[in-house]
């Protein structure tokens, strides 16, 4: 079975050269919101992004060009957060106390003390609309 047909687990194929190889799929992460343009103020200084544009309910923020990283989608929903999300963020860093202070400082707020555990520390904090993520140690 090639690359490139239908079933194939490897997905769509493109050309290098005189090779088929896989086309690498690109991670986006989507978050539900109920004002996708507030908290895209929030998200591009927290992540250091850039606000691409927005169109219909979504706004799209990707890592600066010099930079790596998933896409991050905010989509404009109706209903209000409830519960604890099913997935989270994880921002890695070097000084935590030092990251969550500037966090906090953009507008999330600490949800917990400084939690350790087999040698990693992390804090958990939600973004402006109470969406949960840590900053752990790298």
């Amino acid at each position: 079975m090639a690359n490139n047909e239908p079933g194939s687990p490897w997905g769509p194929a493109i050309r290098l050269g005189c090779m088929m190889v896989p086309s690498m799929p690109t991670l986006v992460f989507v978050l539900d919101c109920q004002d996708p343009e507030a908290l895209a103020l929030f998200w591009t200084k927290a992540l250091r992004y850039w606000r691409v544009g927005a169109i219909g309910p979504y706004v799209e923020l990707r890592p600066l060009p010099e930079e790596e990283g998933p896409e991050l989608l905010l989509q404009r929903v109706s209903e209000a957060k409830t519960g604890k999300n099913r997935m989270h963020f994880d921002i890695r860093t070097r000084d935590i106390d030092a990251e969550v202070k500037r966090l906090c400082q953009l507008g999330a707020s600490l949800l917990s003390d400084k939690v350790e555990e087999d040698g990693v520390e992390w804090f958990v904090l939600a973004d402006p609309e109470g969406n949960e993520f840590c900053v752990v140690t790298e």
